[in-house]
């Protein structure tokens, strides 16, 4: 089995068991846009900062909106992640994609 299939499998398990798990959907997020199934992705990050607001979430969320094609709301999500960041990653993020160097 492929390690983030597992990783799907595990994560939903936490799921069921705990639906208020924002790690669970994090990670479970971040597998999902790994395999290229970015709908799925974009979903989980939806679901985690709902639950727990974070600059990762937030970024994982603007890349799988990237890989489809949703750049405006990339963006926004890249920005809303550098008013919550404490580290300076979302900021370079940020920059980057406007500057043309899209980490999708």
């Amino acid at each position: 089995m492929d390690q983030y299939q597992k990783m799907i499998e595990d994560t939903t398990a936490a799921i069921n068991l705990n639906p208020k798990d924002a790690k669970a959907y994090y990670d479970r997020a971040s597998a999902y846009g790994v395999i290229g199934n970015s709908k799925q992705s974009v979903e989980d990050f939806t679901v985690a900062i709902f639950l727990s607001p974070s600059s990762g979430a937030y970024i994982g969320r603007g890349v799988e909106y990237g890989k489809i094609g949703k750049t405006e709301w990339a963006i926004k999500d890249f920005e809303a992640a550098t008013r919550i960041d404490t580290t300076g990653t979302a900021e370079t993020v940020l920059k980057a994609t406007l500057a043309g160097n899209y980490y999708w």
